[in-house]
């Protein structure tokens, strides 16, 4: 039986993992975010989310939820899109510490919620899915997916 946590959430992470605490690892060795007036800055909007509280926001969730999908299909992590988040405002890309905070949010999200679109979004991006920018190695983000996978009884290597 699922029961729900303090913020209306399922509370099913038994990974034992501190996801704020994570999240925190990240985003110490983020560069300074870009911005650019009038459009949506991927490297601001990922420094703001890097608390499990700031995640869970229906409105962050909805544009993390926007960039999975342009993550997938473009396999990039632009710096900027449009202010709705229709496409790329350019060819550059985002800085690769943030695709790694990417892959810590959507890790979050999974072990928060059991979602496992978010699951496999991180995955793909830890696998190499990603033209650019490339997710570095991390062996945090590795421990935490495997526990993760471990929880939801599908095999993996």
């Amino acid at each position: 039986m699922t029961w729900l946590g303090p913020d209306g959430w399922p509370n099913i992470t038994m990974t034992g993992f501190d996801a704020d605490a994570e999240l925190a690892r990240l985003r110490a060795s983020l560069p300074q975010p870009r911005d650019r007036v009038g459009a949506f800055s991927a490297e601001s909007f990922l420094a703001d989310c890097a608390r499990l509280e700031d995640v869970l926001r229906v409105e962050n969730r909805d544009r993390l939820t926007i960039l999975r999908r342009k993550v997938e299909v473009s396999r990039k992590l632009a710096a900027y899109y449009e202010a709705d988040l229709r496409k790329p405002l350019n060819e550059e890309v985002a800085d690769s510490q943030y695709a790694l905070l990417l892959c810590g949010l959507y890790l979050a999200i999974a072990d928060r919620t059991g979602e496992l679109v978010s699951l496999n979004a991180a995955l793909k991006m830890m696998d190499g899915i990603l033209l650019a920018p490339s997710v570095p190695a991390d062996d945090g983000l590795n421990k935490w997916a495997e526990r993760i996978l471990a929880r939801t009884g599908f095999p993996h290597a």
